[in-house]
């Protein structure tokens, strides 16, 4: 954003903005943990998350929409309903993916730890039938890289676990 001419605050605010939150949109990996760490219903944040979150990504948006008028701040290019409807053609399975997550969970179908496994089987049957987009080498180094993070992150738990029952 800075290269294309963005204030560097302003670039850091919305990073720092969005990235806070993501934390409260499902389907959230923070807000599983959270759940599972609480014994707190995972659907039920979920619910929870959706209309505060869209609310402030709206907000954020009108936000941002009245700085960029307000300074008069570069435009990417001019808004064209025809290619917003080319990009959903394209992307439409894609996007599909929350649906699945959601709906299998919202509809009783799948726990929230099922749709995620379900998605990523479904995000995989997309990217190579489909799309016809997946290397296989790439995707050898994600897994390893992903049960690297998970790895990491399931040692954090443990070891908050822990503290929490000697302290």
């Amino acid at each position: 954003m800075h290269r294309r001419g963005y204030p560097a605050p302003f670039t850091a605010a919305v990073t720092s903005s969005s990235a806070t939150l993501a934390i409260i949109l499902p389907p959230s990996i923070p807000m599983i943990l959270y759940g599972v760490m609480a014994e707190t219903s995972i659907v039920q944040l979920f619910v929870a998350g959706i209309v505060p979150g869209l609310l402030a990504g709206f907000a954020m948006m009108g936000l941002c929409y009245w700085y960029a008028v307000r300074y008069d701040w570069p435009i990417e290019e001019v808004f064209n309903l025809r290619r917003v409807w080319t990009t959903f053609k394209a992307a439409f399975w894609a996007l599909f993916l929350p649906l699945i997550i959601l709906g299998g969970i919202f509809g009783g179908v799948v726990t929230a730890t099922e749709g995620g496994g379900l998605a990523v089987l479904a995000a995989l049957l997309i990217g190579g039938v489909i799309y016809r987009d997946i290397d296989l080498g790439f995707l050898r180094r994600a897994v390893v890289e992903g049960a690297t993070q998970t790895a990491v992150v399931m040692l954090l738990v443990a070891a908050s676990a822990l503290v929490g029952v000697y302290l």
